[in-house]
């Protein structure tokens, strides 16, 4: 096949698969359906993220100085 300046061949798309939400029926390209996403987006926002006060204490900085 001769393609053009700037064609591009069709490559075919990986078939969907189900959502990795428990109990969902619904078929997307992702890991998580469309609704799904977004709850799971919304969990794991940077707020929700473990141990992230820590690094922001005057305790954790006193002993980042005395290591570096």
């Amino acid at each position: 096949m001769h393609f053009k300046k700037g064609e591009k061949e069709m490559c075919p798309r990986k078939p969907p698969k189900p959502c990795s939400y428990p109990n969902c029926p619904e078929l997307t390209y992702g890991r998580y359906c469309e609704k799904h996403q977004k709850e799971m987006d919304r969990k794991y926002s940077s707020t929700n993220r473990p141990f992230k006060y820590l690094y922001n204490t005057a305790r954790w900085k006193r002993l980042r100085k005395q290591f570096l």
